[in-house]
C-alpha cells in the first residue's frame, strides 16, 4: 500500500491552484493527505481552499520563499511516500499509479520521477508552447531517473528513509 503525502506551496495562486488540486484529487491512485502551505498569500486562497477543498490540509505561514514553504510541508507531512507538486501543475490522471509501479515491483526503489511535459500556460490555461512528447518507454526505465537527467520537484515521488 502506497500512502502518499502530497505538497502544494502556494504564494497568491488562487486562481491556478483548483487546477493542482484537482489533478490530484482525480489520481486513480488515491493520495492519502494533501497539504497547501499557504506562503503568506493576500488574495482568497484560504477562502477558496475552506470552501471548494475541505479534505485539504491547509498551513499558512508568513511570506518567507517556496523553499521554506516545501519544508514546512514536508515536516507536516503524516505517510511514508512524499510528493511535491507546484501550485501551478497539474498532473495527468493516471501519474501515480504508474508512478509507484516501480517501487512496488522493486521495494529498494526509495525514488522516481515521472518524464514530464513541460509547456508555458497563461492564467487562463492557455497553452503557449508545448514541446514535443518523446516515444514512450518501458515504465521502469521512464520511471528511474538515470544519471544524466535532471529532476523536477512536480515529477518525484520518494520515500521517508527507513
Amino acid at each position: 500500500m502506497f500512502n502518499i503525502s502530497v505538497i502544494i506551496p502556494s504564494h497568491n495562486r488562487a486562481g491556478l491552484l483548483p487546477r493542482a488540486l484537482d489533478s490530484v484529487l482525480a489520481q486513480s491512485q488515491p493520495v492519502a493527505q494533501i497539504i497547501v502551505i499557504d506562503d503568506g498569500s493576500t488574495d482568497h486562497t484560504a477562502q477558496l481552499l475552506a470552501g471548494r477543498y475541505p479534505r485539504v490540509d491547509y498551513i499558512r505561514q508568513p511570506n518567507r520563499g517556496v523553499s521554506a514553504a516545501k519544508n514546512a510541508g514536508l515536516a507536516r507531512a503524516r505517510h511514508e511516500w512524499l510528493c511535491l507538486l507546484d501550485s501551478d501543475d497539474s498532473w495527468r490522471a493516471d501519474k501515480l499509479e504508474k508512478q509507484v509501479q516501480a517501487p512496488r515491483r522493486n521495494p529498494a526503489f526509495r525514488f522516481c520521477h515521472t518524464d514530464e511535459t513541460q509547456g508555458l500556460l497563461t492564467l487562463s490555461g492557455r497553452r503557449l508552447f508545448a514541446p514535443k512528447r518523446r516515444q514512450s518507454r518501458r515504465a521502469e526505465r521512464d520511471l528511474v531517473i538515470p544519471n544524466e537527467r535532471q529532476a523536477t520537484p512536480s515529477g518525484a515521488v520518494w520515500g521517508r528513509t527507513r
